[in-house]
C-alpha cells in the first residue's frame, strides 16, 4: 500500500535527522513539490518550468538532506505508479 504524503514526510524527517524547523519546512516544501512534479510528469504534462523551480529550491538544501529526499520521493512515486498500473490491469 502506498504510504500517505504525511508518512513520506515523517520518514524523510526521521531518516535525515533534521532538527532545525526551517530546514524541516524546506524539506517538506521540496518533497511535496517533487511529488507533484513527478505526478504531473507521469501524466505526460510538460513540467520544464516546475523542474526549474524545483532546482532553484534544492539549491538551498544541504546535499545530505537532498539524497534522503530524492531517494524517498523516487520510491514513493515508483510505488504509486506501479500500483496504478497493476490496478488498471486487474480491473
Amino acid at each position: 500500500m502506498t504510504q500517505s504524503l504525511d508518512g513520506l514526510l515523517d520518514k524523510i524527517k526521521a531518516e535525515s535527522g533534521v532538527t532545525d524547523p526551517a530546514t524541516a519546512a524546506l524539506i517538506a516544501r521540496i518533497t511535496l513539490n517533487a511529488v507533484a512534479v513527478g505526478a504531473r510528469m507521469a501524466a505526460g504534462e510538460n513540467v520544464a518550468e516546475q523542474l526549474d523551480n524545483l532546482k532553484a529550491q534544492k539549491s538551498n538544501l544541504e546535499a545530505k538532506f537532498l539524497r534522503v529526499v530524492a531517494t524517498n520521493v523516487t520510491s514513493y512515486l515508483q510505488e504509486a505508479i506501479l500500483k496504478g498500473i497493476t490496478l488498471a490491469l486487474l480491473a
